[in-house]
């Protein structure tokens, strides 16, 4: 089998290929044919147009429509860029803005496919374009590449921009032997899309710079020292000019009429924010656990049809001469994925955010697919690309059919179960992201419930949502926000204003505030409230029930919600002494299909004794079902345990 793209190979039967100055293929052949891409590109967008949501998903979705309708701006470090593309998206007349924003990821997406064939065309050049095609489909298929095209998020406009700076690295890197372009343009215009892409996310703008960067560094060291200074000056001030769209961030940070995260009072503040001080708790570091986390990931692909790409890529980036001289165009990606998704204490495979990091490396696979297939014969590069498309669209547990978001809808039902139990004039403190950023849309892009105070615990450490809360309601009691921690910030609130009722997501949020709770319907009262609080325990069940039974029962994350939902329910009620209503709570939290589960009436919880399910980061309804079972063990009950335990089998 001979590579076309080593020098030493013996010639082949493929046509011959030219090849210019720049390494772009030219001429008649395989490589110069360029419909791999525009088909591929077209029928991954239709795909993701289909079959995103249309609605709010989980997490920072319900954050970047926020603050792209409003204008405002969001987490650190802004991305500046997206949310300006975004706003205009959001204002088209006629489309609905939530449709246009999962829109505007689906085209994204699909758009990748582009710049990744302009590299498979370098790698491959003699490769059938038929074969081209299906290798780009295989990896655009991927579950963790759909996820970021089927919902409001950075990612996929933020993977297209890495993808665009590989590639234009690529051609101006040259094929062997070939001389590096280094015209002072080429690295502006490559400096200008590093800088761009890092108004959406710098993690991927570093990543692809430095991958671009040094794969055509060795070329240009052998031009001489001028061309190379004056490459590396050019994509510098490229660089700069790309990050004009920051001039967004200027623009917007006086306004008070919309959410505008941080404080902009001074140097320090700017600083502050540019550097992600706000998240300085989130645990990036946590090497050892990358081993362990990769593992985790790996054994996710085999049960997602992932595994055949990834090992078959990953054997073309090291098998094929063009990208094993060029290891830094896939390994710069895969090294920030590695440090960005494995790197956590906590690591979750069906969280979309934790693969999100991958995509551009996930992308890199259908030009080492490419590659590998380039050394087989053409009778036997088809079907083997065909296999490998077939493993990623049919095979595992979510197939093409079972990914389809269009009608989810459970983040907006869920939050307007919440805001409708809040009393007027309520307090409302929350600490999910999967509650939070839902009702924040809400309440302020949609006008629902401007009566309730809506509090994130986790920005109660910081000024300028207290701040912000003061705009939204200026009767609101100031108080004294130096103090040791946010629940005793939470607690000087909340007994300044008695007279509003307060509600808490959790009972772990009621003992920060140290203040007495009682089961509600959604979430807890505390304290005087309690007495005009009503709990409805049927009326909780069919709001989970609903989401188990629609759409959102078929979609990994909205299960885990469901889940958390039931388990967070169950601690609070079990903290409160009623062992036999937590067991129905977590019940709920586990799909109705595996049927009735023993739950004897009458128990209590043991004193001091927690409903604790240890470090996890959100629901899963076999921990529901482990932890009811573990319950019933404590409580005596070990036949109805046993019945537990045998349901996980059903999960």
């Amino acid at each position: 089998m001979n590579d076309p793209t080593d020098s030493a190979a013996p010639a082949t039967s493929a046509p011959a290929t030219a090849t210019p100055a720049n390494g772009a293929p030219e001429g008649p052949g395989p490589g110069s044919v360029r419909w791999p891409g525009l088909v591929a590109a077209a029928l991954l967008t239709v795909w993701s147009l289909a079959t995103m949501a249309r609605d709010l998903m989980w997490f920072d979705t319900g954050e970047l429509a926020l603050v792209a309708v409003q204008f405002g701006l969001g987490h650190p470090p802004g991305q500046p860029l997206y949310t300006a593309v975004a706003g205009l998206a959001a204002r088209i007349p006629g489309l609905d803005p939530l449709l246009a924003l999962n829109a505007l990821s689906a085209i994204c997406a699909g758009l990748c496919a582009l710049p990744a064939d302009a590299l498979a065309r370098h790698a491959a050049p003699t490769l059938a374009p038929a074969v081209r095609c299906v290798c780009l489909l295989a990896i655009g298929v991927l579950v963790p590449l759909w996820d970021q095209a089927s919902r409001i998020e950075v990612y996929a406009p933020a993977t297209l921009g890495v993808l665009l700076l590989l590639a234009g690295g690529a051609r101006a890197a040259g094929g062997d032997g070939a001389r590096v372009d280094d015209r002072a343009r080429v690295w502006l215009g490559l400096g200008a899309i590093a800088g761009l892409v890092a108004c959406i996310n710098p993690v991927f703008a570093i990543a692809g710079a430095l991958a671009a960067g040094l794969a055509a560094l060795p070329g240009l060291v052998r031009g001489g020292a001028i061309p190379t200074m004056r490459a590396i000056g050019a994509a510098a001030a490229g660089g700069i000019l790309g990050l004009l769209p920051y001039a967004y961030v200027a623009a917007v940070v006086g306004h008070h009429d919309r959410l505008i995260w941080g404080e902009w009072a001074s140097a320090d503040d700017v600083i502050g924010y540019l550097t992600g001080r706000d998240y300085a708790h989130t645990d990036h570091q946590a090497w050892g656990m990358i081993p362990d986390n990769l593992g985790t990931w790996l054994g996710w692909c085999l049960e997602h049809g992932v595994l055949p790409a990834v090992v078959l890529g990953g054997a073309g980036w090291l098998l094929t001469p063009w990208l094993r001289r060029r290891a830094a165009l896939w390994g710069l990606p895969v090294l920030a994925g590695v440090v960005f998704s494995f790197g956590l204490a906590i690591f979750e495979p069906d969280v979309p955010d934790y693969q999100s990091y991958l995509a551009p490396a996930l992308w890199m696979l259908a030009v080492g697919l490419a590659g590998l297939l380039g050394r087989l014969s053409p009778s036997l590069a088809l079907p083997a690309a065909a296999v490998v498309l077939m493993f990623g669209a049919v095979a595992g547990e979510r197939p093409l059919t079972a990914r389809d978001r269009a009608a989810v809808d459970l983040p907006r039902r869920l939050a307007e179960a919440w805001l409708a139990e809040v009393p007027d004039s309520g307090i409302l403190i929350v600490a999910s992201d999967h509650l939070v950023f839902p009702l924040l849309y809400l309440q302020q892009a949609e006008g629902q419930r401007p009566d309730v105070v809506l509090i994130n615990a986790g920005w109660a450490a910081s000024g300028w949502h207290w701040a912000m809360l003061q705009r939204q309601h200026p009767d609101l009691a100031r108080i004294e926000l130096a103090a040791p921690d946010n629940g005793t910030r939470l607690r000087r609130l909340l007994l300044a204003e008695r007279d509003r009722p307060a509600r808490v997501e959790s009972i772990g949020l009621a003992a920060q505030v140290g203040i007495r709770p009682c089961a509600a319907t959604w979430g807890f009262a505390l304290g005087p409230a309690c007495e005009a609080a009503t709990d409805d325990p049927g009326r909780f069940q069919a709001g989970i029930d609903g989401g188990w039974r629609g759409p959102a029962g078929r979609d990994p994350i909205s299960r885990r919600v469901l889940a958390w939902s039931g388990q967070t329910r169950a601690a609070g009620i079990w903290a409160l002494g009623d062992a036999s209503a937590a067991l129905r709570a977590l019940r709920t939290g586990a799909p109705p299909d595996i049927g009735d589960l023993p739950v004897p009436a009458g128990l209590r919880a043991p004193p001091r004794v927690p409903l604790d399910p240890g470090p996890v980061l959100i629901g899963d309804p076999a921990l529901n079902l482990l932890l009811g079972a573990e319950a019933l063990d404590a409580l005596g009950q070990p036949a109805a345990a046993t019945a537990w335990r045998a349901a996980l089998e059903h999960i």
